[in-house]
């Protein structure tokens, strides 16, 4: 008679772990040479076997086996079976399951924005998944409650594994603070908070032109201005010196990136002086500085003649000598006599 297939009995698993558990079962061979394995999966399906199969013998008792299985998910739960086969054919034990144990949260570390600009930067953190698959993302903004969010990168394994993104559209000169943020369905973990300061934002271009429209008492300033993408005021100094010492009213030259025109009057001249000035302009970054240049007003007008006029002499009946003076004040002077019957003259 041929022996009968072996009785097979499935034990619980036992030393389960995140990744792994040993699984267990005994096989009676009933008189016949017997192998002995296990079916496992995530469903009763199965669709794993270990191997190589444990030889159990020959005998008429129940023989213990086990084996361990590994890469398993954690927090996952799996169902095993023992198999035993022999001549008089398969045996197969009950179904029975195990629960890996739960999964660590997520490992995060914040580490310094590399790659920084006026405008961008590179937000970069390690991090494990311990094993479940992990979202992450970085917050950042201008406090410690950030207010803005990179779109999310999946990161799985059990091993650091380096995460980065590119921020764009940052306010130059500005301190930012960011942190990471990983998710699994272990839990949540926050990255220390770490700041990077962009680069300095561009200070005006500025060029000073010579003057123009120059009077004894006022001139016309000169320059031209880019405010490099920034809010920008500008105005001229001026003075005896290039200490200069007076300036200009503002102008808004506005934000853009091109050259704009600049010209303001400087007054309270003095004719006959050398006078010093400059192109100035501000913005966020900083102020940006014209060469000097320089101009000399007019000479000053030699003042207009001081005149007296004396009593008339050799006075006759029908003629008279006028008498009088003129200080020329050091100019060229012509001089001569109003008369007539009235204060009219004529």
């Amino acid at each position: 008679c041929p022996a009968p297939q072996p009785t097979v009995v499935t034990n619980p698993a036992s030393s389960i772990g995140q990744s792994g558990a040993r699984l267990n079962g005994t096989a009676d061979p009933n008189g016949a040479s017997t192998s002995a394995w296990f079916e496992w999966g995530t469903t009763t399906g199965y669709g794993n076997t270990t191997s190589p199969a444990s030889n159990v013998g020959s005998g008429t008792t129940a023989v213990a086996y086990a084996f361990d299985v590994i890469g398993l998910e954690c927090g996952t739960t799996y169902h095993f079976r023992a198999v035993a086969q022999n001549a008089g054919g398969t045996g197969h034990g009950m179904d029975r399951s195990l629960t890996t144990t739960a999964c660590d949260a997520p490992s995060a570390t914040t580490i310094g924005a590399s790659g920084i600009t006026q405008s961008t930067a590179t937000l970069n953190a390690a991090v494990n998944a311990n094993g479940s698959d992990t979202n992450v993302i970085f917050e950042y903004g201008i406090t410690t409650g950030y207010g803005m969010t990179t779109p999310s990168s999946l990161v799985t394994g059990s091993s650091d594994q380096s995460v980065g993104h590119l921020v764009s559209a940052l306010q130059c000169s500005t301190t930012y603070h960011f942190r990471v943020v990983a998710q699994s369905a272990a839990g949540l973990t926050n990255g220390s908070d770490q700041t990077f300061t962009t680069a300095s934002c561009d200070v005006p271009s500025v060029i000073t032109y010579g003057a123009s429209s120059i009077r004894e008492t006022v001139a016309l300033l000169n320059g031209s201005v880019n405010p490099n993408g920034h809010g920008t005021t500008a105005w001229f100094e001026y003075g005896l010196s290039e200490s200069y010492g007076e300036t200009t009213g503002n102008l808004d030259v506005g934000s853009g990136n091109n050259f704009q025109p600049l010209a303001r009057d400087a007054t309270g001249l003095v004719c006959g002086t050398t006078y010093h000035f400059r192109a100035v302009a501000q913005n966020v970054g900083g102020k940006g500085y014209g060469a000097d240049e320089s101009f000399t007003t007019p000479d000053c007008p030699a003042p207009q003649p001081t005149v007296v006029t004396n009593p008339a002499s050799s006075i006759g009946q029908s003629g008279a000598r006028l008498n009088g003076t003129a200080d020329p004040n050091g100019a060229s002077t012509s001089a001569w006599f109003e008369w007539g019957t009235t204060t009219g003259y004529g």
